[in-house]
């Protein structure tokens, strides 16, 4: 899955890295990337923001426990647009907090 950035906005370079706790309270490292274009990217993989938006469908059965294509030919198990609009909407909205982690070299990282 990857997540676009759409219009202008105040985005921290690549370098700076932060941490996204999805709603299941897992916790993954992701950065902006991209120059004109800014795309949304875990650095623990790029399936960790599927994983995540996957499991909140999952939660609310949704989408049925699929994780291979080639075992769910009735396509019950994957994500679409519309299935994302069923959930309310196929947009992701990142909230800043206040709240900062330090990573393995002592720096605090924005969560």
């Amino acid at each position: 899955m990857k997540l676009t950035v759409q219009g202008e906005h105040d985005l921290p370079p690549q370098k700076e890295w932060f941490y996204i706790v999805a709603e299941s309270g897992k916790h993954f490292k992701a950065c902006f990337s991209g120059k004109k274009t800014k795309k949304l990217i875990s650095l623990e993989g790029n399936e960790e923001i599927g994983l995540a938006t996957k499991g909140a469908l999952l939660e609310r059965e949704m989408v049925y426990p699929v994780y291979y294509t080639y075992a769910d030919p009735e396509r019950r198990g994957i994500v679409t647009k519309e299935t994302l609009e069923a959930y309310g909407g196929s947009e992701v909205f990142l909230k800043k907090t206040n709240i900062t982690r330090e990573d393995r070299r002592g720096k605090k990282r924005d969560i």
